[in-house]
Formats: structure tokens, sequence, C-alpha cells
């Protein structure tokens, strides 16, 4: 959809939302989105490593996440209505089970962006910080050999330095880009 690749959204079923009496009595169904338009920012505010860089995912900020999101939000309230899933459920909503509103997703496209903004959140897969890319691309921060464009001595080698996130969960895609540099700067 809207220059997206194929396998690019899927439903993830998981049985286990914590780890609590309460929590382990919930399962939930969720809808992702792997390709990505929307960009954010990864800022340094001091020089100090002590303090956390400031990070700004700005999901949905892109039109063609909009447009995706609001498809597979549409196919979760589908898919919440079927018959087998009432025989497992005792509620069925939108957002953490654990969480005191079990709010529901509105029809109105502009009602549902602004329901996604406040609902909606990251699997923990941010990449792309550190982008690989020719020195003559101002949005590169590493060569193909994962060494810092500009600062000798410093190779970044992890998820960060791809220039797109992957259709996959990143942490296999993570060990091979560290093997491939591993066995490179043995070499």
């Amino acid at each position: 959809m809207l220059g997206s690749g194929e396998n690019d959204m899927f439903l993830i079923a998981m049985n286990v939302v914590g780890y609590s009496d309460q929590a382990l009595g919930y399962g939930t169904i969720w809808m992702t989105a792997y390709q990505t338009y929307s960009r954010g920012r990864l800022r340094l505010s001091t020089r100090s490593p002590e303090i956390d860089p400031e990070v700004r995912f700005m999901m949905l900020s892109d039109e063609r996440d909009r447009v995706r999101m609001r498809d597979g939000m549409r196919r979760l309230s589908e898919f919440k209505q079927h018959a087998a899933i009432g025989k497992v459920a005792d509620w069925v909503g939108f957002g953490n089970p654990l969480a005191a509103s079990k709010a529901v997703p509105p029809k109105d496209e502009h009602a549902l962006d602004e329901w996604m903004l406040n609902n909606c959140y990251d699997s923990q897969h941010a990449a792309g910080s550190c982008r690989m890319g020719p020195a003559s691309d101002r949005r590169s921060v590493v060569d193909l050999d994962c060494r810092v464009i500009g600062l000798a001595g410093l190779r970044v080698i992890d998820c960060s330095i791809m220039p797109e996130i992957v259709r996959a969960n990143t942490h296999l895609t993570t060990v091979m880009i560290a093997e491939l540099m591993a066995e490179r700067i043995l070499n």
C-alpha cells in the first residue's frame, strides 16, 4: 500500500502482557507496521555521556503510515467481532487491558488519527539513528565499514546503522551485522 513492501504489516498474538497475577490473566492481539515512513529525531543536548540524548520518534507523522494504521485498526475492529475471539475473551478492547480506560477507536478518519496518536506506541525496534551511507550524504553517520564519518577510531555496529528498519525483528539482523563486521575487522 502506498509504496510499502509486501509483508509489511501483521498481527501479533501474545499470551503474556506482564508477570503479575492480574497480567497473567490477559493476552493481546495487536497490529504493527514494520516499513514505516515517519522519521524521528535524535539530538544530543550536551557533550556529557551521562545525559541521555533527546529522542523523538514522531510516529505517524507521515500520511503513508497513518493510512496503513487506519486500515490495520479497522481490521482489528473486524477481527475482534469474530465468534472465535468472543468464545475465549472476557473483554475485547484496544490498548492496554490493564489500563483503566477501555477506549475504542473512533470510526471518523480525523478522530481515528487523533486516537492513534494518543494510543499507539512503538514496539522497541528503533533503528537508523547512525545511518550507514556515503560521506557525501549528509544523513550518513557511518561508512560501509561502520566507521563514524569524520571521527577516527570509532565504529558503530548495531541496528542504528540500518538506513531503514527491516521487516522482521531487529535482533537477528543486528547479530548478522556484528558477525560480518567482526570478520572484516579481524581480516
